[in-house]
């Protein structure tokens, strides 16, 4: 009997040494395969995707310019050439006013510069023998959309009225924003088309956009910008206005998207 008895015993000892070995193999099992034992299905993230990018670009006619426009004299006296450039200045601003610019919104000064003029005898010291007046203007024309051809009879009126520095023109739009908006709706097109067409390669469907991104290309200047001198004209004839072209301005939109596959 109590052989019997010491046999059961031992008999438990071993399951319990079987149970607590196998709980241990399991146990390192797990860890070696870094997997965890329980799981919420709503926490398990979604591995089934596709990642596109897409890009959109929209081309529109610009609707503004913008130039710089100045008059620089040089004489003796400097009052007299200040006062000569405020006269010319004004002249200036009259004419651009008459060529139908809000003077007071879109004109704007953007430098004003007096300088001595020097004289180099030999053997001496530096004199001056005169001074440099400079006046400039930042000019806006806007409403190109209804009358392209406005910018052209304005750099002729402002030459006319005795500006002597003309230049850096350039073309935009008074409202990016729109165009923005365009190449954006653009750019999601295409890449939903990609994701759409890898998703049916893949056997499967397009699912949510999970991850959305874009950016947005800065223009330059705008293409066939030209701003060429009139042409000479024949004796007792008025000279033809100068061509202006404006181009197109083109807004380019990158966007990146993630979508889930169903």
């Amino acid at each position: 009997m109590r052989r019997a008895s010491l046999g059961l015993i031992a008999a438990l000892i071993a399951l319990v040494f079987a149970l607590v070995a196998a709980t241990l193999s399991i146990v390192a099992v797990s860890r070696d395969n870094r997997q965890t034992v329980t799981l919420s299905p709503s926490s398990v993230p979604d591995k089934r995707t596709v990642a596109v990018n897409g890009t959109g670009i929209a081309t529109i006619a610009p609707d503004l310019a913008r130039f710089t426009v100045g008059v620089q004299e040089q004489g003796k006296n400097l009052t007299e050439v200040q006062g000569a450039v405020a006269r010319e200045t004004e002249a200036i601003i009259a004419a651009i006013k008459k060529n139908g610019v809000d003077t007071d919104k879109d004109v704007k000064t953007s430098g004003y510069a007096v300088q001595p003029v020097f004289d180099y005898p030999k053997d001496k010291a530096p004199v001056i023998s005169g001074y440099r007046v400079a006046n400039t203007l930042n000019v806006t024309v806007r409403d190109l959309d209804k009358n392209i051809n406005k910018v052209g009879p304005l750099l002729d009126g402002v030459v006319a009225a005795g500006a002597n520095n003309v230049g850096n023109i350039t073309f935009g739009l008074s409202d990016p924003d729109k165009a923005n908006q365009i190449a954006r709706q653009e750019a999601m097109k295409n890449a939903q088309a990609k994701a759409e067409a890898l998703a049916t390669a893949g056997g499967t469907k397009l699912g949510a956009v999970i991850t959305v991104s874009d950016q947005t290309i800065t223009p330059g200047s705008p293409k066939d910008v030209l701003a060429a001198p009139a042409a000479a004209s024949a004796a007792g004839s008025a000279a033809p206005p100068t061509p202006i072209q404006s181009g197109e301005t083109s807004v380019t939109v990158m966007v990146n998207i993630t979508y889930s596959l169903q």
